[in-house]
């Protein structure tokens, strides 16, 4: 913990949580756009079904859940969702993986975590075989230092069981520990488990992040803003951040996660 920060401009006094050192990613629209080619593929399972459906309205829909995605929309077209979901499968895997690509600036966040000495941790509804294929085409292995999925026995997000024996079996500390979520369910994940929360996209959704951003370069600059802090806090109990001193430098720190005991900022939540 490093603190309290006075802002002097507005007399703001903050406390912030050391600094994030590790970071729980999921597969789908965190680490690698994927979404594009699933939604491309239920465009066009749909559409041999006889009802297309314009892109971005696919996209709305999948950025919430996918399986919700097709249950809506077998519904309102009275189509068998099991049908849709067997179509969009066999469209699916002629994708190749290099074709989802991985998300502008995660690379770097990954390296950026590893050179802190952190971990970088896969949470995913996906397959732990498929997991390791994207990250083999990508040439990401060395990045990731393990992978959860719910076909090692843990329930799907929003449940915290995969956060919570990522943190486990790794020793994380909760407070260190940053899940990034492009959807809802991975957000109230990290919030049951008492981590902080980030949230990257566009889309407006529900419930409660920490950050929210629209690309990672952003992120990696908090992130970077709350090391430097941490480290001199550590060597000097005394040292208050230049950097912490000034409005816009406020601006770079996180808010508070409710879930975490001893955080307080007094300030509105981070929209990047």
């Amino acid at each position: 913990m490093i603190g309290p920060i006075v802002d002097s401009s507005d007399a703001h006094i903050i406390q912030v949580p050391a600094m994030i050192r590790n970071i729980l990613w999921d597969i789908d629209g965190v680490l690698f756009d994927t979404y594009t080619a699933v939604t491309y593929t239920i465009s066009r399972a749909l559409s041999r079904l006889g009802h297309p459906v314009a892109l971005n309205v696919l996209d709305n829909l999948a950025c919430l859940s996918l399986d919700a995605c097709i249950d809506v929309l077998a519904k309102h077209f009275r189509l068998d969702p099991a049908q849709v979901r067997n179509i969009a499968e066999e469209i699916y895997v002629r994708i190749p993986l290099s074709n989802q690509p991985e998300m502008p600036g995660a690379r770097a966040l990954c390296e950026w975590v590893h050179q802190h000495g952190g971990k970088n941790l896969i949470l995913t509804h996906r397959s732990t075989e498929m997991s390791r294929a994207f990250l083999r085409v990508h040439s990401m292995e060395h990045l990731i230092d393990g992978i959860f999925s719910i076909d090692q026995g843990y329930l799907p997000k929003p449940d915290p069981s995969m956060v919570l024996a990522a943190i486990e079996s790794h020793a994380l500390k909760p407070e260190e520990t940053l899940i990034i979520a492009q959807r809802v369910l991975e957000i109230e994940a990290g919030l049951k488990a008492g981590v902080p929360t980030c949230l990257i996209g566009k889309a407006a959704m529900a419930g409660s992040a920490d950050f929210r951003i629209q690309n990672y370069d952003f992120l990696q600059e908090r992130l970077e803003a709350l090391s430097i802090a941490s480290g001199a806090q550590a060597q000097n109990p005394r040292f208050l951040a230049p950097y912490a001193l000034s409005s816009t430098a406020l601006n770079r720190l996180p808010t508070a996660n409710p879930c975490i005991p001893g955080i307080l900022i007094v300030k509105p939540r981070c929209d990047i």
